[in-house]
């Protein structure tokens, strides 16, 4: 998702996930664009481990109540409101958008298969 999103390069980095996905979008977005501004939206349902490793990473995180997974189709959800952060005009974020960004699969396809 990183190497096809110039957005990256510079603009703070925000995303609904509490896993991998937001650990390699930190560690990409530092190693490949020296920006270590990523916010991680989770649940508090979240395991206080989780929100451990995710600072260790040097993720900001932000806590929602909400599902632990949440629905895309949920108007009213976090992944509805970061997507309307984004689009805002002037908002000056990058929002990945794992769940509705076709970058993401490709990659599981082109790495993570492959490594299985």
């Amino acid at each position: 998702m990183i190497q096809n999103a110039h957005a990256a390069a510079k603009k703070p980095v925000v995303e609904a996930s509490s896993g991998s996905t937001v650990i390699s979008l930190a560690l990409g977005c530092c190693v490949m664009n020296q920006n270590d501004d990523v916010t991680a939206y989770v649940t508090n349902k979240t395991e206080i481990s989780r929100l451990q490793t995710l600072a260790f990473f040097g993720i900001k995180v932000k806590l929602y109540g909400g599902p632990a997974q949440p629905a895309i189709s949920d108007e009213r959800g976090i992944i509805n409101k970061i997507r309307r952060q984004a689009e805002a005009d002037g908002s000056g974020i990058w929002a990945p958008m794992q769940y509705e960004n076709e970058d993401n699969y490709k990659s599981h396809i082109r790495w993570t298969g492959p490594s299985f």
